[in-house]
């Protein structure tokens, strides 16, 4: 053990029953980060399961928004399509072990202006898949300075209808989306519009309706960590409020790996917190290997490259979950 980690748990430990990872000092953090680059710079290697041909394909280069952030093979959302079943998308499952159960992901990037119908296209899969709503948490703004971060893919108000036709499958269909409410939430401070995904057969004509949530956060600028540690936390309330259990959330920001793997690492660990895990597992350990964020971030990156992308983020991470310990032990 480090004499970083230990002098830190001697200080810290046993102050509302907070786990000793969550209770270490910058220079631990930092090394915690370093380790994850190290952990993913030896994914690459000739032999390694860990691929993106089909993300760095050239015929896919109009399907990715950057051109150094591509989904791995083994994860990778596919699209039902004859031709091409790229997008940039790959599911992310968490699951420490079977007792304390796992959450289901969708991260991806935002999408671009000839990438919306795919979007949808995935996201209708996802509803018809598990006959529930489906619910979106876009982390960004449209636009940043002078950079446009993720392309207008829903409608805002009633009389806006968005049409795609899908030929490329096995039975053609046609989808309409539109809104069916919208509403600013204060306590979210998210704007949050509600949608009707209607499909129709061309074959039979049979029609089929979904619903899908989309909770729209501009407070997070990318690269960075929002500005209070509690303001995350709302949002994750409300898309649990709107969510089934079985049902993937679908989380992205622009790239889809910073703030989208914040993200989930901090909503799928306060489910553990809400279980007692978080202070059960620990609060007798002295090992820095019981890190449980350490965990979360790196099963995220054997599933998508660069989840949490910066040290502020991952630090954010520790701050979030230290804070929600605290404020349970005060409020007992």
């Amino acid at each position: 053990m480090s004499s970083v980690y230990q002098k830190n748990i001697d200080e810290n430990l046993e102050v509302a029953n907070i786990p000793p990872y969550l209770c270490q000092n910058d220079q631990y953090i930092a090394e915690k980060f370093a380790q994850l680059l190290y952990e993913e710079d030896q994914r690459f290697h000739p032999s390694s399961k860990y691929r993106m041909d089909v993300g760095t394909n050239s015929i896919n280069r109009d399907r990715n928004r950057y051109n150094n952030i591509f989904p791995w093979d083994h994860s990778r959302v596919k699209l039902t399509s004859y031709s091409n079943d790229y997008i940039n998308a790959s599911y992310i499952t968490l699951n420490f072990n079977s007792q304390w159960g796992g959450k289901s992901y969708i991260a991806c990037q935002g999408p671009t202006p000839n990438t919306i119908g795919h979007f949808w296209q995935m996201l209708w899969a996802q509803a018809e898949r598990y006959n529930s709503p489906v619910v979106i948490i876009m982390l960004t703004s449209l636009e940043e300075g002078p950079r446009g971060k993720c392309a207008k893919y829903w409608p805002t108000n009633p009389r806006e209808l968005i049409k795609f036709t899908f030929n490329d499958v096995a039975c053609p269909f046609d989808l309409e989306i539109s809104v069916t409410s919208s509403y600013d939430d204060l306590e979210t401070q998210c704007s949050i519009t509600n949608i009707q995904i209607k499909s129709t057969i061309h074959k039979t004509g049979d029609v089929s309706v979904q619903k899908c949530h989309h909770i729209y956060y501009t407070e997070w600028s990318d690269f960075s960590k929002p500005s209070a540690s509690s303001s995350i936390l709302p949002i994750i309330k409300k898309a649990h409020s709107l969510n089934t259990s079985e049902s993937p959330l679908v989380v992205h920001c622009s790239a889809g790996i910073g703030r989208t793997g914040t993200y989930i690492a901090i909503d799928y660990l306060l489910s553990l917190f809400d279980k007692g895990v978080l202070t059960s597992l620990n609060s007798n350990s002295d090992s820095e290997d019981d890190d449980l964020v350490y965990k979360a971030v790196n099963i995220q990156r054997e599933q998508r490259y660069g989840m949490v992308q910066t040290h502020d983020q991952y630090k954010y991470i520790y701050t979030v979950l230290k804070q929600a310990l605290l404020n349970k032990s005060s409020s007992v």
